[in-house]
């Protein structure tokens, strides 16, 4: 039992994961493509005298093109996005644009990469950098996206500084790895945190739920004690009647002796009293099962003040 329990907690927190990640990509979207067709447009700005036209153009339109299919994604997986079922295939196709935006930023990396102009390699280390940086902030929650991204953004730039084979290109390229491995650490971290984070809102709704759920019997209990305690008024009070009303007799028998009669007075008064106490369990539980009646008579005045 307790394996089956755990194997499924561990299956909602799955279900709650990947709807955040999922949600995660939907609402950083505009962030998303507004940051990387900005970033494209200026890369290939500066580098306009530096590459071929034809090629800074078409770079630019593939990158259009993959955020053009990565918005078409996103307005049909709002209509089938489900937080508590498997989108395994929602966020396959997540995945699947994240490697087509690698792939698109890591060609930047090899197409504009000048080899006579020490500057422009800085700055598109730069554009590339920030990039990363921008998709770690935007993919934060899904691991696979992140090392995937931004190894394939970072890698062509890296093998074509150590192809040019320059001091300074050899120094930069060291500084992308370091930089690779630090963007790595900070994904494993976040996207340890936001698992627990995940797993701690599992467990609350889990524990508000069956607190619901007992509250619900509780009350459910409480009504049902309330109706048969309602229903059962006539059963309550006859023997209780009985008792009395033989106690009254014993009590006027001239016949038994004074402490027998005694006796029965004390009987009666016990009887009484547990009759009132009776009325009033009776009369509590009509009011919590909603089936007291009120009627209209007149009420001294002395008895309620």
């Amino acid at each position: 039992m307790s394996v089956s329990t755990s194997q499924s907690n561990t299956f909602d927190e799955k279900l709650m994961l990947q709807a955040e990640q999922l949600r995660m990509y939907h609402v950083n979207l505009p962030y998303e493509v507004g940051g990387s067709m900005l970033g494209g447009l200026v890369l290939a700005f500066v580098h306009w005298g530096a590459v071929s036209h034809g090629v800074a153009l078409g770079w630019v339109a593939l990158l259009a093109c993959v955020h053009a299919v990565r918005i078409l994604n996103d307005l049909l997986d709002r209509r089938t996005l489900k937080a508590q079922s498997d989108n395994t295939t929602l966020l396959r196709r997540a995945h699947a644009h994240s490697i087509a935006l690698g792939l698109t930023w890591g060609l930047s990396g090899w197409l504009f990469f000048s080899a006579e102009h020490i500057e422009l390699q800085s700055f598109l280390a730069t554009i590339l950098v920030g990039m990363m940086a921008a998709w770690l902030t935007v993919s934060a929650l899904d691991l696979l996206a992140v090392l995937v991204v931004n190894f394939l953004v970072l890698t062509p730039f890296i093998v074509r500084l150590l192809l040019d084979g320059g001091t300074i290109q050899l120094a930069i390229a060291v500084m992308g790895v370091l930089f690779l491995g630090f963007t790595t650490m900070i994904a494993l971290r976040a996207h340890g945190n936001a698992r627990e984070n995940v797993a701690l809102r599992h467990a609350d709704a889990v524990r508000a739920e069956a607190l619901h759920e007992a509250r619900d019997a509780a009350e459910s209990a409480s009504r049902a004690k309330s109706e048969f305690l309602a229903s059962m008024s006539h059963e309550l009070r006859t023997p209780l009647n009985a008792i009395l009303g033989f106690s009254q007799l014993f009590s006027m028998d001239e016949a038994l002796t004074q402490e027998t009669r005694d006796n029965a007075l004390e009987i009666e008064r016990a009887g009484q009293h547990l009759l009132s106490l009776v009325n009033d369990l009776i009369d509590l539980a009509r009011i919590e099962a909603g089936k007291l009646e009120i009627s209209m008579e007149p009420v001294p005045l002395e008895s309620v003040l």
